[in-house]
């Protein structure tokens, strides 16, 4: 057990990715200057509808953007193992402060078929959107042990879905999640590109070969 300075946010901040936080509350001003001055990690734990989750993100501080006259700092912070919540204590410093246990994921085979049809689903979906440029996934480009959290950062999920993924236990729990969603979000992306397509032909849809 260990204890770690909590940083509640409406956001979920997942392992090996990197998160700007702008610091403007004189606690979190403090918290992020002791953090600076003793190289020590925090915990990012998600805030929703006024409930702490039990399990969040510890976090070091990567890169210090700019602190500003009155102390207040933009911040890059990088996520670094996940933590269970076992008690907090309030009172004892202007932030919470909690006793954690680090959690590993379960030893699972990572699924390959199961990687490789996430990943198509997502480049298709990058393919069916014209208003903005997507990039799509390289496998080669993905964390060999843990693409999940890569790929849950790009996918467009509601803080609820986030937190979901970051609980999960196996890397193929956490695909099965992402997964799922992206087979939910392809037909609304195709619905939406048509019509975007209707509206932009003053109300009539051109397939590719109509049009001059």
């Amino acid at each position: 057990m260990e204890r770690i300075p909590l940083f509640p946010l409406a956001a979920v901040v997942f392992p090996e990715s990197a998160f700007p936080l702008h610091i403007f509350e004189e606690r979190y001003k403090t918290l992020v200057n002791n953090s600076l001055k003793n190289q020590t990690h925090f915990g990012i734990v998600l805030n929703i509808k006024s409930k702490l989750k039990d399990i969040g993100t510890a976090v070091y501080i990567s890169d210090l953007i700019k602190r500003y006259d009155d102390g207040k700092m933009d911040i890059i912070v990088t996520g670094t193992k996940r933590f269970k919540i076992n008690s907090i204590s309030d009172g004892e410093a202007p932030f919470y402060i909690a006793n954690v246990d680090f959690i590993e994921d379960v030893n699972d085979i990572l699924s390959q078929d199961l990687l490789e049809s996430t990943i198509e689903l997502f480049n298709e979906i990058a393919s069916s959107v014209s208003i903005i440029n997507i990039d799509k996934l390289n496998p080669n480009d993905l964390p060999n042990n843990t693409p999940s959290y890569y790929i849950a950062q790009k996918c467009g999920l509601t803080l609820e879905q986030k937190q979901e993924v970051l609980e999960k236990m196996t890397e193929n729990q956490r695909l099965l999640v992402l997964r799922k969603h992206l087979q939910e979000l392809l037909p609304m992306v195709r619905e939406a590109e048509t019509i975007s397509k209707i509206v932009k032909y003053d109300g009539y849809y051109k397939p590719k070969y109509f049009r001059h």
